[in-house]
Order: structure tokens, then sequence, then C-alpha cells
């Protein structure tokens, strides 16, 4: 929102948050172009019109990673909300990445034709499990007519823990320090 604003450009952010609302707010000031909603996207989406958007630029929840214990740099669990709309709050992979897909179509009714809808996602590991998050919803998100345009590999290394190894002696893996960001375009075909 902040770089729309910068633009000139007008922008719709959406977050089911009040307070992450506020701190957006904060960030962009007073402008008439930028408009932040507080509530669910499912149903917010439903309001806009449609044709509108050329762009979408989205970092959905990272499935319930928020609500686990953090065993690997001892931090306090910090949980985004308990609202049982919080898709971050759904307990079972599948039903999170079908329900993330729902979320994704109904989308496609407020977006222009060809526009952008970018995402930002990390894979996920619990336990001795592996959630390779960005390729399913990136099958997801195919198999409901949006087109892969490209996927760029965010090194945040800077922003996260050292690098260590994990699970030692048992095994070895080292921490994720990269996200994956999704570039999709709406096919419209």
């Amino acid at each position: 929102m902040v770089a729309a604003k910068n633009l000139g450009f007008e922008g719709v952010g959406i977050d089911l948050s009040e307070e992450y609302c506020d701190v957006a707010r904060n960030r962009v000031g007073t402008s008439s172009n930028i408009k932040i909603i507080n509530g669910d996207a499912f149903q917010i989406i439903e309001n806009l019109p449609a044709d509108y958007f050329d762009i979408c630029l989205t970092s959905p929840p990272y499935w319930d990673i928020l609500n686990m214990k953090r065993t690997a740099d001892g931090k306090k669990q910090n949980g985004y909300s308990r609202n049982e709309n919080d898709l971050g709050n759904i307990e079972d992979y599948k039903e999170f990445v079908t329900r993330l897909q729902m979320l994704f179509d109904k989308l496609k009714r407020v977006l222009k034709r060809e526009s952008y809808c970018i995402i930002n996602v990390m894979d996920i590991r619990k336990k001795d499990k592996f959630f390779p998050l960005h390729i399913d919803l990136t099958i997801s998100l195919q198999s409901i007519g949006y087109l892969l345009d490209d996927i760029i590999i965010w090194d945040r290394q800077s922003e996260y823990n050292n690098m260590r190894p994990l699970g030692y002696p048992y095994k070895f893996r080292i921490n994720k320090v990269h996200e994956y960001v999704l570039i999709f375009i709406k096919n419209n075909k």
C-alpha cells in the first residue's frame, strides 16, 4: 500500500486483523487513493467491482506455523489470531491449500484480463514431514486457470536466524532462509 501511495496509484489492502490494518493505515497516512479494509477476504472480495484490479500482491498465512512451538530458535509462539476465519488456524494441510485455492478462484472475478497475482510463500517443515507449499499452491492455482509466469527465490537470510543445522545428531537439515514469490497471470481463455 505504501508503494501504491508513493506511485500515485489506487490500492486496496485487506486484512483480518484490526491491529495490522491500523499498522497499514499508519504507514500510508491520509491518502484518498488507498483503502485499508478490515475483514475476511472471502467476504470482502465479493463486494469489490469485477475486472477492477491490475495486480494482486499478497502473502497468505504459511499454514498454521505461527501457532506452533518454535523449537529452532526458542522464540515465543506468536499466533496471528484466534479468528475461526483465519486460514492460519486450519490444522489439516490439504484443507488449508484447498481454502487458498477457493480464495484465489474468487479473486479472479476482480482481476482484470491478463493481470498479475503475486504470492509470497514459504515451504513448511513440521518435525519429520516436509510440506512444499510453493509447489502445492502453484499446482492448485494452475488447476483453476492461473498461468505461472515466474518464480523468484527471495533470500531473507539477513532477516532470519543464522544458518544452523537442525535435528543433529539424528538428521542434518538447514533452517530455511528463503521464501518464494510466485508470479501468476489471470488467464481469460
